[in-house]
């Protein structure tokens, strides 16, 4: 029943995408050899891009490939014949990757990458936990599914990407003030304002008329090695621009 409930969850959140060579990912069907690695050591096999019967095991000391024989041994792993699931690379943790539409910044937040830079913050649900190299749809993945899947948290952090500690994410109470307070000094239907006192993150404020308070808001946060918002440019850069030390940051 458990591996049901997990095959379940997995088809849910969006397996049924053959993947081919540049796309191969642990979770999904793989086109070379219609094979879905749930593990290092476990697999399914495919049929029409679902998976489909009972979960199989490889012989100990195999891992589950793309490779026509699915499981084999660690040394036949090259640049054709990939280790599909194997564990995530420290470094993966609040880096955007090339190819990568989403990144992990902390165990349970994802990051939103464009042209290979973090946009904006996303949170995970209660229950889910981020993992970068999984395909079924999303990362942020229910932790009943990644127990089963042998999978654990990109990140082993809960404080952020930043060098040092970060202001926490507003609410939306907070995120509102700021809004407010940076439309008075510059009124308009959209606004930048820094989120923190260090100038790490920003919010983009947006309201539909010059008189409303009805703010929207999208959370910025800039990581290493472009840690700071610049307010003229708009987006993440490596040196302290002069406007944050003259724009006051308050709650």
């Amino acid at each position: 029943m458990i591996k049901l409930i997990a095959v379940l969850i997995i088809a849910s959140l969006g397996v049924s995408a053959v993947q081919t060579q540049e796309e191969l990912k642990c979770g999904a069907c793989m086109a070379e050899n219609e094979v879905l690695c749930v593990s290092q050591s476990t697999y399914y096999f495919c049929f029409n891009g679902e998976p489909f019967g009972e979960e199989k095991k490889c012989l100990e000391g195999l891992v589950c490939s793309n490779n026509e024989a699915v499981c084999v041994p660690p040394y036949k792993i090259s640049e054709t014949i990939k280790n599909v699931c194997a564990p995530v690379k420290p470094e993966l943790c609040g880096k955007c990757v090339q190819g990568f539409q989403y990144a992990c910044v902390t165990v349970n937040q994802a990051a939103r990458c464009v042209n290979n830079e973090i946009a904006t913050l996303i949170d995970c649900k209660r229950d889910q936990i981020c993992i970068a190299d999984i395909d079924i749809g999303s990362v942020c993945v229910p932790q009943a599914a990644a127990t089963y899947l042998g999978k654990e948290a990109t990140c082993n952090n809960t404080l952020g990407i930043l060098a040092t500690s970060p202001a926490p994410t507003p609410s939306y109470l907070e995120r509102h003030k700021i809004c407010s307070r940076a439309a008075e000094t510059v009124p308009g239907l959209y606004v930048y304002a820094y989120a923190d006192e260090n100038c790490h993150t920003a919010l983009y404020c947006e309201r539909p008329s010059v008189t409303s308070t009805d703010w929207k808001s999208i959370y910025r946060i800039c990581s290493a090695p472009k840690r700071y918002f610049d307010m003229v440019r708009k987006y993440c850069v490596a040196d302290k621009p002069e406007l944050c030390n003259k724009i006051r940051y308050t709650l």
